[in-house]
């Protein structure tokens, strides 16, 4: 059971987004990473095979991270201050490998949105009402 999706700029300076599950853990974690250093943490929500799930990373500079599965916040921790987290996509995005670990994604992902700005829990929300049935989530 995998999944990733990345938005790393660069393999030689760490600024970027993991939103990814690995065995043996089968729990979402959200990952953000700047120059050397990075954070992560891992929702409260088990993951099962064959099975869709709405997964949402949201970060905010100098504030939080949290990761919502189903509509409902799974996960939140601060971010702190003083990281040097500017996303620059001058060497594109990638959606289901990274260049950090070596991992590739198995399975469907059907829909990936890559937003500017961190979603509230409300959008977040609003988003899973808006597949969850149409994924029979």
């Amino acid at each position: 059971l995998s999944y990733c999706i990345c938005l790393i700029p660069s393999s030689e300076i760490q600024r970027c987004f993991i939103l990814r599950t690995y065995t043996p853990r089968p729990y979402p974690a959200f990952w953000y990473c700047w120059l050397s250093s990075y954070n992560s943490f891992t929702a409260n929500t088990l993951i099962n095979l064959n099975q869709y799930y709405h997964v949402v990373g949201v970060f905010k500079k100098d504030s939080y991270a949290k990761i919502y599965v189903n509509g409902v916040e799974a996960g939140t921790t601060t971010t702190g201050t003083g990281n040097n987290l500017v996303y620059d996509d001058s060497t594109g995005t990638r959606i289901g490998y990274g260049t950090i670990n070596t991992g590739r994604m198995v399975g469907n992902l059907p829909v990936a949105k890559i937003y500017n700005q961190a979603l509230t829990a409300e959008e977040v929300k609003q988003n899973y009402n808006a597949y969850k049935n149409r994924f029979g989530i």
